[in-house]
């Protein structure tokens, strides 16, 4: 395809042959763009697209894939992970995708949102998180993506088998020292 440039020139600058061969140098440069720019529809699609943007496809979507991972398992989560976007923030939604990460059934126990004509509405709602596995996340991976998951203000607690899970202190996030840190220069 030697040339195509030059041959999108006004004709008085195609037919300098200096302007030709200044062009060609930018040539192979430019095939190297276009042949990316044509290949774009398979980097995003996560069945063809290479391991780094698939954790890259995965974080824009909220559920970075670890590198650790087999490519085939890094797939699953983030192609898990986009088709359940819509249905983010319920219980089936959240299921589906602690499913993918963690390789284990979840299951998500929610109180729901439905109340009787009289009763007063919970200050907070409460879900509880059963896990048969952790899938190679620590605990606070696991509350942060659990965190990430659910509506504002939804409290949750997180269970392996009968252990109820802790977000370890090193990990939890204090709302007032974050404050505090930002505020200082």
């Amino acid at each position: 395809m030697a040339g195509w440039l030059a041959d999108q020139l006004p004709r008085v600058l195609a037919d300098d042959r200096f302007m030709r061969r200044f062009l060609g140098i930018f040539e192979p440069t430019a095939d190297s763009v276009r042949d990316q720019i044509e290949a774009l529809e398979y980097y995003i699609d996560v069945d063809t697209a290479p391991a780094e943007f698939v954790r890259w496809l995965g974080s824009w979507l909220g559920a970075s894939a670890d590198a650790s991972w087999s490519l085939e398992r890094q797939r699953e989560v983030v192609r898990t992970v986009g088709r359940e976007f819509p249905r983010r923030g319920t219980r089936a939604g959240l299921e589906r995708v602690l499913t993918a990460i963690t390789g284990a059934e979840a299951l998500v126990v929610d109180g729901g949102g439905v109340w009787r004509a009289g009763n007063v509405m919970p200050s907070t709602r409460h879900v509880t998180v059963r896990l048969a596995s952790m899938g190679g996340l620590s605990e606070g991976q696991l509350h942060d993506l659990i965190e990430g998951e659910l509506p504002m203000g939804v409290a949750f607690e997180v269970r392996l088998g009968e252990r109820i899970m802790e977000r370890p202190v090193s990990e939890a996030r204090d709302i007032e020292s974050m404050l505090e840190a930002s505020a200082q220069p």
